[in-house]
């Protein structure tokens, strides 16, 4: 039969660690509830704030083109504008301007985009567009195209393809940069998925699910302590 001095000092513990457990039980109970809702409420197709994605969450490094204060970049076959999915497109291979147009090199075609960034044709090889393109420039108002070690000159309104200049040392290429986060995350993060990694700790990182487990097993303390604490409560008043 445990002392009374044992039973305050069980008590003392349960209620330590009942505050402990307290905010953990409230997430886990409210973010398994909404789990259990998911379809009903569409998690899966919403998506949570930049801001929030960005700052616990890390994608791979994504290379796109910055152009008329816009980042182009491919994920997963699309094409995006910043935030914005504009079109299909394999690979990315560059992106310029062309008097008020925008011209993106995709894998073997050319997307034009108006000024205001919207899509405005897709010029293919069945258009005149040369296959195994890999490079793109605006030079002196042309359209340049990069074929190896030979440049072409390509008009998106007469679809000719000519020679290009010879001092192709002048000619300055699109070039990759890097995707900021904020923009890669934006559309990527669904609530689904934050609730869910809140509910088993993976929100927290590896650590975290530990975390959960520790969580789990002092409850199961709370309630062996619970119970002893209940039982020795009723033999004292016997």
């Amino acid at each position: 039969m445990l002392s009374f001095s044992s039973l305050t000092r069980i008590r003392a513990v349960h209620h330590s660690v009942g505050m402990f457990l307290a905010f953990f039980l409230v997430v886990i109970s409210l973010t398994g509830i909404a789990l259990n809702h998911s379809g009903a409420m569409r998690l899966d197709e919403r998506t949570v704030p930049a801001f929030i994605a960005s700052r616990y969450y890390s994608t791979e490094d994504v290379s796109g083109y910055y152009l008329n204060d816009r980042h182009y970049y491919v994920i997963g076959g699309k094409l995006f504008i910043d935030r914005k999915e504009v079109s299909l497109c394999e690979e990315i291979n560059g992106a310029i301007r062309i008097d008020d147009q925008a011209a993106v090199l995709c894998l073997s075609e050319l997307l034009v985009f108006s000024s205001d960034h919207q899509f405005s044709e897709r010029i293919g090889s069945s258009f005149g567009f040369p296959e195994n393109v890999r490079r793109i420039a605006s030079h002196k108002n042309q359209l340049l195209l990069g074929l190896g070690e030979d440049i072409y000159s390509f008009d998106v309104e007469t679809l000719k393809l000519q020679p290009g200049p010879t001092d192709g040392g002048t000619v300055v290429w699109s070039e990759a940069g890097s995707v900021p986060n904020s923009l890669l995350l934006s559309e990527s993060v669904s609530w689904q998925k934050f609730i869910l990694d809140l509910h088993s700790g993976m929100f927290f990182g590896a650590g975290g699910i530990w975390l959960t487990d520790l969580v789990g097993v002092l409850t199961i303390a709370m309630a062996v302590s619970g119970l002893v604490m209940s039982i020795a409560g009723t033999n004292v008043m016997r």
